[in-house]
């Protein structure tokens, strides 16, 4: 599931990556655009009104790279939450490993006691008979 998250943000921050270049080249258009049209006489009105479709469209870019900043970020969440699912496991895995190993052990350290106090018992000194 954390791989599924991870997986969806990076393909939402390429997707919005994508969107961010198309506005930039789009404010970058309009700037060309409004170069061109105060490069000769122009009326006030016209030169407002592409002065204001520059202003939308630097906005829009400078929105979209900030969503790409904020995608990022999440995408970053995700990688961590990722790290440290997989840390969890392996915890989990080494904790699980510890356990059967100290059980092996206890079980072979009875099976010991019970193996030498079978042999004291046919030796003819069963535990607490004098040697």
């Amino acid at each position: 599931m954390v791989r599924q998250e991870l997986a969806s943000a990076i393909a939402a921050v390429v997707a919005q990556q994508e969107r961010a270049v198309e506005a930039k080249r789009r404010a970058e258009d309009e700037t060309a655009g409004f170069r061109a049209l105060v490069s000769g006489p122009i009326a006030l009105r016209d030169l407002r009104a592409k002065h204001q479709d520059l202003l939308l469209a630097r906005g829009r870019a400078a929105h979209e790279a900030s969503v790409v900043g904020q995608l990022e970020g999440v995408a970053d969440d995700r990688r961590a939450d990722l790290v440290r699912a997989s840390q969890d496991r392996e915890a989990l895995s080494r904790l699980r490993r510890n356990a059967e190993e100290r059980h092996r052990a206890e079980w072979a350290r009875v099976e010991a006691n019970t193996l030498d106090e079978l042999a004291l018992r046919r030796a003819g000194r069963g535990p607490g008979r004098a040697a």
